[in-house]
Formats: structure tokens, sequence, C-alpha cells
């Protein structure tokens, strides 16, 4: 798997970097991260399933938290470091190694962990932009809903992998998802940072297209556990209701709910927003940048105060 090219801005100064997630002839994965100039050398070498000669990296300790690759030890590239395509026509180096959690056992796994799933895809949303509010950069993301035999869960597409799958490609299939990072916002669900297959070849996927027939082909109606819950263990299938009605049935009112949030009362509603509040220091926007032809566009910009930004 290949990341993206990233930029970054420290004390130090603006970069770039990208990694890559390596497997060889034993089974061993490795990852390797390329800066700067050489970024720029071997991002468009490393493409998806190539077979490489790698010499002159330097090997570092590997930082745990941030790759699911689960290795002590890491390579990083410089601008010194060879990277020579070959060819594989014995098929000796196995295109990828998954290590599959079953999805009710991710309710086990502690949250900012990493995990690989496969399961039916049972429901897609909608590509939605959205801002981070870390780098005040436009991305977009994609919710799916994924079940197997024992559960089902939300899963987050980012950027790129959200644009590379429509609807009609996506729906009732079958999907691996490498290095998935857990969330536990709102139960559990998964946010999509590693390598994604659709209906790979492996029993797996035989064994979940023999369980979805066993239930007719139905994906709306299957019988599994809800991983996925709303924001503080609030249910996404609570009842909906107005406003009036929750007056009348008095809810929110019980003495146990504001001691404990698992008494309280939940409910679904559909809403027009009449009013935003605002005050100078907290506007509900911010300025940006409105080219549409700029890589930049929609970035936050600040006023220099002669009229440029």
């Amino acid at each position: 798997m290949k990341d993206n090219l990233r930029h970054y801005s420290n004390q130090k100064g603006d970069g770039k970097f990208f990694g890559v997630d390596l497997l060889d002839r034993e089974g061993t994965e490795i990852r390797a991260v390329a800066f700067n100039e050489a970024a720029d050398k071997f991002f468009t070498i490393f493409q998806k399933n190539g077979v490489y000669l790698i010499s002159k990296g330097q090997v570092r300790l590997a930082r745990k938290g941030y790759s699911h690759i689960k290795n002590d030890y890491s390579i990083t590239l410089n601008e010194h470091s060879e990277v020579i395509p070959v060819n594989d026509n014995n098929n000796d180096i196995e295109q990828q190694k998954y290590r599959f959690t079953p999805i009710e056992q991710i309710q086990q796994v502690e949250p900012k962990s990493f995990v690989d799933v496969i399961g039916v895809v049972i429901d897609v949303s909608d590509i939605q932009p959205i801002m981070s509010s870390r780098t005040q950069q436009q991305m977009k993301k994609r919710n799916l809903k994924i079940a197997d035999q024992t559960a089902k869960i939300d899963v987050t597409l980012w950027n790129k992998d959200a644009e590379e799958y429509s609807e009609e490609q996506l729906k009732d299939t079958v999907i691996a998802l490498k290095g998935c990072k857990v969330s536990g916002f709102g139960g559990r669900s998964l946010s999509a940072a590693g390598y994604i297959e659709i209906h790979p070849e492996r029993k797996e996927t035989n064994d979940l297209i023999a369980w979805l027939r066993n239930h007719g082909g139905d994906t709306t109606n299957l019988n599994v556990t809800e991983l996925t819950t709303g924001g503080g263990n609030v249910n996404v299938n609570a009842p909906r209701r107005t406003f009036a009605e929750v007056k009348e049935m008095n809810l929110g009112n019980k003495i146990e709910s504001k001691q404990n949030k698992k008494e309280a009362d939940y409910f679904t509603v559909v809403a027009t927003i009449t009013t935003i509040a605002q005050s100078a220091d907290r506007k509900p926007w911010y300025e940006a940048n409105p080219d549409p032809n700029s890589d930049a566009k929609n970035c936050k910009v600040t006023t220099m105060g002669d009229g440029k930004w």
C-alpha cells in the first residue's frame, strides 16, 4: 500500500512525505517512509502490488502509534537510496497479508489500535465534504456500514478512497480493509487508513457470500449486533419525535437520567435551524480562498491589513 503525498509545516520549515507498506517473500511486513527530495524521487516509482529491490535505506525504530504494521523497525529512504522495480513472474511474494478480526471482537479492541476486517457492505452514504479542524483543509469522506456473521460496524473512507468506488460498486459487495483505526466514540467505529480490496479471492469472501445467501441475499434485516452508535452512546436507531411530542411525553425529566446516561431518553429529530448565535469573536464561518482552480480552494486565509490575504 502507498500513502498519498502529504505536506507538513513545523518549526524547521515546510516539507512533504509519503509512506509505503512492504511485504517480503517470508511474509514479513515493514513500513518505509520518504521525505522531501526522496519523496519526489520515489513517489511515482512505487505502485500497488509492485515488486522492488530496495537498498541504502536507513533502518530505524518504528513509531508504533502511526502505523498498523507490526514490526519494531521501519525504513527511511533518502535521496541516496535505491529502489529498482523487478519482475516477479513466479508470484513468490504474496500481494497482501491480512489478520482479520471478527467484527464482534472489535468492541474489545482499544481505541486507536489497528485491525484488519472483512465484511459485506450493507449501507453506503453519499460523499460529504468536511473541514479539518486541525489543518483547516477541506476533506471528503464516505461512510460505509459493513457486516459479517458476528456484528456490523461503521467504516469511514477518506478523500481518494472515498471517491475511488461508486455507491453501486460498493453496495452488497465483500470488502477487505487492512489497517483500519479503531475509534471509541459512540461505541466502536473504524477509519480506513490502509489497503482496501473489493471482493478479494479469499476463503472469507466465499464464507460471507454463502452466509448472505442463507439470508436470502437481503442485507437490510441481518440479525447481528450493531457496534456503532451515535455520540455519547446514543443509538442511531432512536425513535423519531417532534419537539411537541418530546414535551408532551415529558422526555428527559427523569431523575435517573440525570444520574445515569443509560437511563436517559433518546430520540431523533428532523428540524430546521432558525437562528445561529454569533459574536465578533465567535463567527460561525471563516474567510477562505474562493478560487475554484486553486489547490488551496476553501483553505482558511488571514487578512494582512492592506487588502491582501
